[in-house]
C-alpha cells in the first residue's frame, strides 16, 4: 500500500508554513521509528494537534478522524491525506479494521484516544480503548505524545513530546491506564511549573486546615462525644492512606480529631460548587467527579503521597444508606498506596451522630502495605479489616449495653 500522491506532494510545504509560524518546541521525536508498524497516541488540544505531530516525522500519519470531515467539501483533502473515517456515535469496527490493516502493511497510524478535543478543566479526559486494542491485536508499539501549550502565532507556546515507544498486552485496561498515566502525569507537571511560575505566592493548602482544625476538635468532642480507640496506629509522618466505611457527612471529622496530621480528604466535586466551596478548599480536601473516572483528582492524591502528606478515602465511593453491612469497595484507595508505597490505616465507624452521642466509635487497625499484593488482594484485605473493625465497636457496645 503506497502512501497517499496528495500528502507525499503537501507535506512539505504545510510542515515549513506550520513550522515557522508556530515555531514549536519538540523534544524525542528520535523515538518514533523512521519504518515499521507504529502507533502515536497522545492528548487533543486543538484541530491543529494533527498537523503538529506531522511535522515531526517524514513518514505518513494516518489519522482516525471523525467522519464528519468526509462529508463537507473538503472531503477530497481529507481523504488525499490518508485519514481514516470515525464513526463515533457507534463503535466503529470497520474503522479500526481499516487501520489494524494499515498496520499491518507497516504502516502509521495516528490517533487521539480521548475522542475529542478536551474543552473541559481537566488536564486529560478518559481514553477510549482504541489505541490500545489496537496495538495488542497487531503487535504494534505505542509512541506516547503529549501536546502542552496554546497555538499562538510567532510565539514559540506550543510544546510537544515524545516518548520512547510501550507495549499493550493482553490487559487492555492495564494498557490503557500505563498509557494515560505517562500523558496525565507529563501534563501535571507542567501544569504545575506553569502554576509556579506564573502565582505570586505560592498557595498553602495546609493553611487552612492548621488554623481552622483547633476550633473544630473540641466543639464535635462536646456535641458528639465520640469514643476514638486506635489512633495511635497512624503513622506520625509517613505516607498514609486513611481508609474506612463511610456513614456520615461528618465522618472525615473523626480522623481529623484522631491525628494532628493534615489529612487531605477525596470528597464529591458537589462541595466545590456551593456556599462551603472556600472551607472544602481550605482544608485541603481534593475533589472528586464520580461520575466517571477523575484522573485528575487521584494524581493530585498521589502527589499528596510522594510528599509523605496522608490521604483519606472512603472506598466505598459514596454514604452507605442501604441495609448492608458494609458496600463494595473501589480499588482507588489500595491502587493509590501500591504505587505510592504508603502505609494503608483501616478503620471502622459506628455509631449515631446524636448530641452527647453515647454509641458513636471510630477504631483504627494496624497500618499495611500492599506493593506485595496484587490490586485485588489488597483490596480484599482492607475490605475486611474494616469489617473487622467496625463488628469489634458493636460487640463492644453490646457488651457496655
Amino acid at each position: 500500500m503506497k502512501e497517499p500522491l496528495f500528502y507525499r506532494a503537501v507535506r512539505g510545504p504545510l510542515a515549513g508554513g506550520f513550522k515557522a509560524i508556530y515555531k514549536p518546541s519538540v523534544t524525542g521525536k528520535e523515538n518514533i521509528p523512521e519504518n515499521g508498524r507504529v502507533i502515536l497516541a497522545g492528548n487533543h488540544t486543538n484541530y491543529f494537534d494533527c498537523l503538529l505531530v506531522a511535522c515531526e516525522t517524514k513518514r505518513c500519519v494516518h489519522y482516525l478522524a471523525k467522519d464528519e470531515l468526509m462529508k463537507g467539501p473538503l472531503k477530497y483533502i481529507f481523504k488525499g491525506l490518508g485519514i481514516i473515517p470515525v464513526n463515533r456515535r457507534q463503535k466503529d469496527k470497520a474503522a479500526l479494521e481499516t487501520a489494524e490493516a494499515m498496520l499491518r502493511d507497516e504502516k502509521l497510524i495516528g490517533i487521539f484516544p480521548e475522542g475529542t478535543i478536551n474543552r473541559t478543566d481537566d488536564i486529560i479526559m478518559p481514553f477510549k480503548f482504541g489505541a490500545v486494542k489496537m496495538a495488542r491485536d497487531t503487535d504494534t508499539p505505542i509512541v506516547p505524545f503529549v501536546i502542552s501549550g496554546k497555538y499562538k502565532p510567532f510565539k514559540k507556546s506550543v510544546k510537544i513530546r515524545f516518548f520512547e515507544p510501550v507495549t499493550a498486552g493482553e490487559d487492555l485496561e492495564e494498557a490503557n491506564n500505563k498509557l494515560m498515566e505517562i500523558v496525565s502525569e507529563e501534563l501535571q507537571k507542567k501544569k504545575e511549573k506553569e502554576m509556579k511560575r506564573t502565582e505570586k505566592k505560592p498557595e498553602d493548602r495546609e493553611f487552612g486546615y492548621k488554623f481552622l482544625t483547633p476550633f473544630m476538635r473540641p466543639l464535635f468532642k462536646f456535641f458528639y462525644s465520640p469514643k476514638i480507640i486506635g489512633a495511635e496506629k497512624i503513622p506520625s509522618d509517613s505516607a498514609v492512606v486513611i481508609a474506612g466505611n463511610h456513614k456520615h457527612v461528618y465522618d472525615q471529622c473523626l480522623t481529623i480529631m484522631a491525628t494532628k496530621r493534615v489529612i487531605h480528604y477525596m470528597a464529591k466535586k458537589e462541595y466545590f460548587e456551593g456556599i462551603l466551596a472556600p472551607f472544602f478548599r481550605a482544608v485541603g480536601c481534593i475533589p472528586v467527579d464520580r461520575s466517571r473516572r477523575d484522573f485528575s483528582s487521584a494524581m493530585s492524591a498521589m502527589r499528596v503521597l510522594k510528599d509523605g502528606g496522608a490521604i483519606g478515602i472512603f472506598p466505598e465511593g459514596t454514604r452507605n444508606k442501604t441495609d448492608d453491612f458494609l458496600l463494595r469497595f473501589k480499588t482507588g484507595a489500595v491502587s493509590m498506596a501500591k504505587k505510592s508505597d504508603a502505609y494503608i490505616v483501616p478503620f471502622g465507624l459506628t455509631g449515631d451522630y446524636k448530641f452527647r452521642s453515647k454509641n458513636l466509635t471510630v477504631r483504627y487497625g494496624e497500618p499495611f502495605k500492599v506493593d506485595n499484593m496484587t490490586v485485588e488482594e489488597a483490596n480484599a484485605k482492607l475490605y475486611h479489616e474494616v469489617e473487622r473493625l467496625m463488628r469489634e465497636n458493636l460487640d463492644e457496645e453490646e457488651k457496655t449495653a
